[in-house]
């Protein structure tokens, strides 16, 4: 939001670039994959809204994957484990049996649990089983219950759709289908009109990237993630702020005109 694509590959591509990759290795040390590749695809949409992806930027980009891919695999071994978690999907890496074993574990809860959570939809298909809250009711239920059955009695299937099917039902999942649906093509017009611009304004950028954060979280939601409860709140916040970003771009037009 503080600088554009043209100022992080310029000038100051001495300290920003850094800075960038920095910050994404901090990251790491949530153990958490899906937050890296996260933060990779948004930065990489927000560089082609703002024309970033000119031959010299990709050069650039290209150098600084493979120096930084070389240097995790060379010092992945000596990694601390919540690291070597987070990048463990890469092919070949070298990381302890326990974390690998960890990693392996985690993929397979998510496929289970998107199996329970299809085979209960037929049940709970016309008004839905409703959200949960059995961390609260049931004391000690995060110790005592498994990750797979916790993550089900809780609705979490991290899938939005079966989420949406089972704790929603058809009729609110289609409701918030069309809602998002209408968030992407608000989002949408919000990018057309400031990919029109320069990026040289506070305004412009924090469009843009709040439109990208959008976009991608909704791609997450629906395959990754799939916190239905919590979407219900988390991207009614993301339209306001698209409505809000385009009210501004509205009346700085007309400042602008008049």
């Amino acid at each position: 939001m503080f600088y554009s694509a043209r100022e992080v590959f310029g000038r100051k591509a001495c300290w920003l670039l850094p800075l960038i990759g920095g910050l994404l290795a901090a990251g790491l040390g949530s153990g958490h994959r899906a937050n890296l590749i996260h933060t990779g695809i948004v930065l990489l949409l927000l560089f082609w809204v703002q024309r970033g992806f000119t031959p010299r930027n990709i050069i650039l980009m290209a150098f600084g994957l493979l120096l930084s891919l070389g240097l995790v695999y060379l010092t992945s071994p000596i990694l601390p484990s919540a690291v070597q978690r987070a990048i463990s999907f890469l092919p070949g890496i070298h990381v302890e049996a326990a974390v690998a074993a960890d990693a392996a574990s985690t993929w397979y809860a998510r496929t289970e649990v998107a199996r329970i959570g299809i085979e209960m939809i037929p049940q709970y298909f016309w008004l839905g089983r409703g959200f949960t809250r059995y961390a609260d009711v049931i004391p000690g239920s995060r110790e005592a219950l498994d990750s797979i059955t916790f993550a089900v009695l809780q609705g979490h299937f991290l899938n939005g759709f079966i989420g949406l099917m089972v704790n929603t039902g058809v009729f609110g999942a289609i409701g918030m289908i069309v809602f998002l649906l209408s968030g992407v093509a608000l989002a949408a017009r919000v990018l057309r009109r400031v990919r029109q611009t320069s990026f040289d304004t506070t305004l412009d950028r924090t469009s843009a990237v709040i439109c990208c954060v959008f976009l991608v979280d909704v791609v997450f939601f629906f395959f990754i993630e799939g916190n239905a409860d919590w979407a219900l709140r988390r991207f009614g916040m993301y339209v306001g702020m698209l409505f809000a970003c385009w009210r501004l771009l509205d009346r700085r037009d007309w400042q602008t005109s008049t």
